[in-house]
């Protein structure tokens, strides 16, 4: 057994299948949740209201 070659050991095999598992996981999530925040934003952009503010004077001039 202690010919092998370091990649060869079951116990790193499974180590390395674990880290790649768990990577493709924080990938997928993320990707999942970046989707999620823009068509959030996206659907908070379009029912916002869009609003005119104009401002008057005492005399009711409009100021600006």
């Amino acid at each position: 057994m202690q010919n092998q070659p370091f990649f060869n050991r079951l116990y790193v095999r499974i180590w390395v299948a674990v880290v790649v598992a768990v990577a493709v996981l924080i990938l997928l999530v993320g990707l999942a949740w970046r989707e999620s925040a823009e068509r959030k934003s996206a659907e908070f952009s379009s029912t916002l209201l869009v609003r005119e503010l104009i401002i008057k004077n005492a005399a009711g001039d409009e100021i600006g």
